[in-house]
């Protein structure tokens, strides 16, 4: 039979993967930050159109996944009155 580790050496182990993907962030958010610093104004704009651009294609699509929702929803809806289906006969035993 397999004994189970210590669990303070678990900890101990987690702890570590935690620090080390901790400084990993903050190297990279050093190194990116770095990057916005030094680029040229030409590379601002043009980053910060593509992310308005990106952010607008969200909005988009989440409107028309929330209009594809509300249309479907009021189909059933019209559906279930047309065939006048009553939820306590179809559970009822």
């Amino acid at each position: 039979m397999v004994e189970d580790p210590d669990p303070d050496l678990k900890k101990s182990i987690a702890d570590s993967f935690v620090h080390l993907a901790r400084v990993e962030t903050i190297e990279d958010v050093k190194d990116h930050m770095d990057e916005f610093i030094n680029a040229s104004m030409d590379k601002h704009t043009t980053c910060f159109k593509k992310i308005i651009q990106k952010m607008l294609d969200m909005s988009k699509a989440c409107a028309e996944r929330n209009s594809d929702t509300a249309k479907e929803v009021k189909r059933l809806k019209v559906l279930c009155q047309l065939i006048k289906v009553d939820i306590y006969l179809v559970l009822s035993p």
